[in-house]
């Protein structure tokens, strides 16, 4: 998995390049400059390479890991978790939540 997050990022190195030009294209009537393209493309390859970098994460956290993801006390991640805001799976006396269930928290909390 390194080499594709590698690759990954050199094929953002290469965007971030190729959008210092100033040149610019027509598309559909519309120009378009590179550097407004190369931004959209960074952004894009940003978000691969974030989300690659989570691939070799492990799935499940602690609550301590938990609450260092989504910046809260562990305190209040198991207040989260005793009121149900906060999915989570228990095994035993083990408590371990799903890094995917606490992306889709916050992106169910973000503003626009």
């Amino acid at each position: 998995m390194a080499t594709l997050v590698d690759s990954a990022v050199v094929v953002r190195e290469a965007e971030i390049q190729a959008a210092n030009g100033r040149n610019s294209s027509s598309r559909g009537g519309v120009t378009v400059g590179n550097d407004v393209l190369g931004g959209l493309v960074g952004m894009i390859a940003d978000a691969v390479v974030a989300k690659l970098r989570r691939q070799d994460e492990p799935r499940l956290m602690t609550v301590a890991e938990a609450a260092r993801y989504i910046s809260r006390s562990e305190r209040s991640v198991r207040q989260m978790i005793a009121d149900g805001t906060l999915p989570c799976t228990r095994e035993g006396r083990a408590v371990r939540l799903d890094r995917q269930a606490l992306d889709r928290w916050i992106e169910l909390r973000q503003t626009r």
